[in-house]
């Protein structure tokens, strides 16, 4: 896994130069569940100011095995994002803004 956190942030800083030059980023990794999730995950966090319940369940909606590294996550997060991570994964509220979210990263892909 991500054992690296400086590792993490540059990937998730790649995606966001790779996105604002007008490019696309495929996240991948052997079963599609854990590290590229935790990857995405992050990115939602630090670009779209999403938690990462909000933003795992964003990514479910299409990938329903997706299950990120959540204290990764959490580590990343509190060192990167001067925040702490809610690690109560139970919760699968959607609210307004994945919705948005939803339509703005699924509906690019339908060219």
């Amino acid at each position: 896994m991500l054992r690296d956190l400086a590792t993490l942030d540059k990937a998730v800083t790649f995606i966001e130069a790779a996105r604002k030059s007008g490019g696309r980023v495929l996240s991948h990794c052997w079963h599609g569940r854990n590290r590229s999730v935790t990857t995405l995950v992050a990115y939602l966090m630090k670009y779209e100011g999403m938690t990462a319940k909000q933003a795992n369940n964003l990514i479910k909606q299409t990938r329903p095995q997706a299950d990120p590294y959540f204290d990764v996550l959490a580590a990343w997060s509190e060192q990167y994002l001067k925040r702490k991570v809610d690690l109560d994964t139970n919760n699968n509220t959607s609210s307004e803004k994945t919705a948005r979210l939803r339509t703005k990263y699924y509906d690019d892909t339908k060219h």
